[in-house]
């Protein structure tokens, strides 16, 4: 989303009482923290263990005194001193999870008991009464009834009771009366429903957020004041919601801001209770994964946008942002701490560019205390440490976030970078110039204003480096403003021109020869080409594309420049398969793959072969365009491009793809063929293991 906005005026909460000193600190390993207290002084977390549904242990960290305390333990055996915290208020009262010792299942495992919620107050620990729950639903070692969150005065609990390894739940909360007993109360449910969650609670406890089921349809819903109230969806929204499960995923402590999300936590919202209206929590691009949310009394957001999966073998990274809600921007967390913390010293980096794995999981009500985790993936020998971060918000006037420049190589190791200037007036300072950086690092910093600015790089590394910029303000007192720093571009800058150029794709990437995947138009989904295993010849590995939204688009592949001045002959090869999903005509002449040039570096693009998807092989056969009249003696770039009006779905896999002088593909044995109806031709040949598997039909 790179959008140059005007300057908005951020009406930041004023602290009083703020914290003496800013400051970063990185609590001991093997912590995993999961929330503070409204009032920024506790911090509790676990050490990522599971028993049964739980953490094994948990600690309570005080920031005053820098102190650790580990309140639950597990050794393996002793299931009675095991337990996870959930939520901690600023006198050090907290609500969790423990074991129940007194009931014991054996369910397809050996026997352990189910889990009871629980609250520990001035040292004591208190699992709160089943009342007249069905306590023979509980079966599972997973099973049991669940502490989620409680009020500021520690003396109600939300939560429900879960069953079938949470296949059922029922909402439930617990309130401690002046005798000090706790009791069991059940909430008030719509005709027809008997299930749901009980998840957050405001700090004087008059709304109650969660979710009720029917049918195994959630319908998020909140109880003010002990009254029952369905939250109402736009149109859109709703079938969003209909994709998948939806969640009620943070509440202000003030009960005035509550986080939702939708599709399985794909899509989160901002519902303001005092308006009843909502707003969408934005996001830096549609590649990242939102999450790891919490919001303050002033509605503002921080998280996390991830990329990449351990589990898919992908670089994984996060992206963590702090989201302002009084003038709906997302900025950098390393934002957020230039303005409100800085010059703290800080153990490790958050900023993006460094691909960092460490991200937020809570604020304070303030906005003054962000904790978060860092190096979480123990399976991959990572030792896991929870951090937190002293600020002090005050009201600032924030410049416009510069838009992503355009950036593009048009010789060898040089980067031509453009973006327009800001031509907002603001009322206490004045644009002076621009910091340019590169992969992070600062690499020029230009005080010559013009519009658009523009700059060429020298010396520029091969490789896909990514560039930011940033303006450079001062105000009447002479002071320095730097803005938001712009959305990054990366651009492709290859380390040679040279012909030939043959990639096979082995490794499972596009960057390795410098190609660029390039969306002209449609959905996002119909625009990526991904080069993985399996999807080449054979099962090798290749590069696989497709058209299944049913929209128009045009998306490419494009190389590298490639030098042939001295070449006398210059031809492009690559085999190919087209999958469609359905053979009718009418459709299938609708979609095409071309091999197109430019000869003044991806300007223009003229088109030089072009086959229907109707005329692609059907399994994996050889694709020749002879270049040499248009390309010899140039310099030029290749794409291979997909393009139609969405009319037919397929996929199409390529592979050992080959711009070269000479013709690359092996010799055709076995050649035969017949025609088909009108004057097309169906010919055949064998593949390596002499089996007919190679075809085309022209």
């Amino acid at each position: 989303m790179n959008k140059l906005l005007t300057s908005l005026v951020c009406a930041l909460l004023f602290t009083s009482g703020s914290h003496a000193q800013n400051k970063f600190t990185l609590l001991p390993s093997m912590t995993y923290a999961s929330a503070v207290s409204p009032g920024g002084r506790y911090i509790i977390g676990n050490d990522l263990s599971n028993v049964y549904g739980i953490s094994g242990a948990s600690f309570v960290f005080d920031t005053q005194a820098d102190t650790i305390s580990w309140r639950t333990s597990f050794d393996g055996t002793d299931f009675s001193k095991c337990g996870q915290l959930r939520t901690i208020t600023d006198n050090g009262v907290m609500c969790g999870v423990t074991k129940d010792m007194g009931h014991i299942t054996n369910f397809l495992q050996e026997p352990a008991p189910t889990n009871i919620a629980t609250v520990w107050e001035d040292g004591r620990m208190t699992q709160l009464p089943y009342g007249d729950l069905d306590t023979t639903l509980i079966k599972q070692q997973e099973d049991g009834t669940f502490a989620c969150d409680m009020t500021a005065d520690g003396k109600t609990v939300v939560g429900y009771l879960a069953s079938g390894n949470f296949a059922e739940t029922y909402p439930c909360k617990w309130v401690k009366g002046n005798d000090g007993i706790w009791t069991l109360q059940h909430f008030n449910l719509p005709d027809g429903y008997t299930t749901g969650t009980a998840d957050l609670v405001s700090a004087d406890g008059s709304l109650i957020l969660g979710s009720v089921i029917k049918n195994w349809d959630t319908t998020l819903c909140y109880w003010l004041n002990g009254e029952y109230h369905a939250l109402t969806l736009s149109d859109a929204d709703q079938e969003l919601a209909n994709r998948g499960s939806s969640f009620m995923v943070g509440v202000s402590p003030n009960g005035r801001y509550v986080l939702f999300s939708l599709c399985n936590r794909v899509y989160y919202r901002i519902y303001d209770m005092q308006t009843g209206t909502y707003r969408e929590l934005p996001s830096f691009d549609n590649e990242g994964v939102l999450g790891n949310v919490s919001i303050t009394n002033k509605g503002d957001v921080f998280g996390t946008e991830s990329y990449g999966s351990i589990f898919f073998g992908t670089e994984v990274y996060n992206h963590p942002f702090w989201y302002q809600y009084s003038s709906n921007r997302l900025f950098d967390l390393t934002y957020y701490l230039k303005l409100f913390a800085p010059g703290v010293n800080q153990p490790f980096s958050l900023s993006y560019t460094d691909k960092t794995q460490a991200f937020p999981v809570a604020v304070s009500a303030d906005g003054n205390t962000v904790v978060g985790n860092k190096d979480i993936y123990t399976m991959l020998g990572e030792t896991p440490n929870a951090w937190y971060v002293q600020a002090q918000m005050r009201d600032v006037v924030i410049p416009a976030t510069p838009a992503s420049p355009s950036a593009v190589s048009n010789a060898l190791h040089t980067v031509d970078l453009s973006w327009p200037a800001d031509t907002s007036s603001y009322a206490s300072f004045t644009l002076k110039g621009y910091n340019v950086y590169c992969n992070g690092k600062l690499s020029q910093a230009l005080t010559q204003l013009s519009n658009p600015m523009q700059l060429t790089l020298q010396n520029v590394e091969a490789g896909y480096p990514q560039f930011t910029v940033e303006g450079v303000y001062q105000d009447a007192n002479g002071q320095e403003m730097t803005s938001p720093v712009s959305n990054p571009a990366t651009v492709a800058v290859p380390d040679n021109y040279n012909m030939p150029l043959f990639d096979d794709f082995e490794g499972g990437s596009l960057q390795t020869n410098y190609w660029q995947s390039v969306k002209y138009q449609g959905d996002d989904n119909d625009g990526y080409w991904t080069a993985a295993q399996y999807m080449g010849y054979q099962s090798s590995y290749g590069v696989t594309t497709g058209a299944t939204m049913g929209t128009p688009y045009s998306n490419a592949i494009v190389s590298r420049p490639i030098d042939a001045k001295t070449a006398k002959a210059v031809k492009c090869t690559f085999m190919a398969m087209a999958q469609p999903f359905s053979t009718a005509a009418v459709e299938s002449d609708k979609d095409t793959l071309s091999v197109d040039y430019s000869l003044d570096n991806g300007t223009s693009w003229t088109t030089a072969k072009a086959w229907t998807v109707a005329l692609l092989p059907k399994q994996w056969g050889y694709l020749t365009v002879n270049l040499t009249q248009q390309l010899a003696g140039k310099q030029f770039r290749l794409r291979i491009h997909k393009h139609g009006l969405g009319k037919l779905q397929y996929y199409i896999y390529l592979d050992n793809v080959s711009i070269s002088a000479d013709a690359t593909a092996a010799a055709m044995t076995g050649m035969t063929g017949h025609q088909t109806a009108g004057n097309q031709v169906a010919l055949a040949w064998k593949d390596p293991q002499g089996a007919y598997a190679l075809n085309y039909v022209h």
